[in-house]
């Protein structure tokens, strides 16, 4: 791949696979790379409706941390799916170990399968086989206080 500035080439780079860690580019380019992801779960036509003006949001991204959103586990699952195809096209992985699913109805955590993936990985409910997970260094746990907006 070669590589210029402008319409300057700076030369040849033989880039295998991901982005180099510590220096300043790798941040924004890893950024960059998950932008055709947010916008594909954009287009879904899954998410939780806001209400109102507020629009449908259906994750929330922030560097390697990514947070689905449906009304139902069948948009959770059309979620998920769609990031495993992604992630399979960019080459990125699921860590599996970091995913769990949570779900609430009628302001009440439910007890869920999980979901399993095509190659039988399973990824588990929020509670069971651990603690929780972290979400932007957030213990989220399966005891979330749910307030009724008034």
């Amino acid at each position: 791949m070669e590589l210029s500035a402008g319409r300057v080439s700076l030369g040849e780079v033989n880039i295998r696979r991901g982005i180099f860690q510590g220096d300043s580019l790798s941040p924004l380019l890893f950024v960059l790379s998950l932008i055709p992801l947010t916008v594909v779960l954009r287009k879904t036509k899954a998410g939780y409706d806001l209400g109102g003006e507020s629009g449908v949001i259906n994750h929330l991204l922030f560097m390697d941390d990514l947070k689905l959103y449906g009304k139902n586990e069948r948009q959770i699952d059309t979620l998920v799916q769609t990031v495993r195809i992604m992630s399979g096209d960019m080459r990125m992985e699921f860590g599996i170990s970091k995913c769990v699913v949570l779900t609430i109805k009628r302001e009440t955590v439910t007890s869920c399968d999980g979901i399993v993936l095509p190659d039988n990985k399973r990824i588990r409910s929020l509670g069971e086989g651990g603690d929780g997970c972290k979400y932007l260094g957030v213990l989220d746990t399966d005891d979330i206080r749910l307030k009724k907006n008034p």
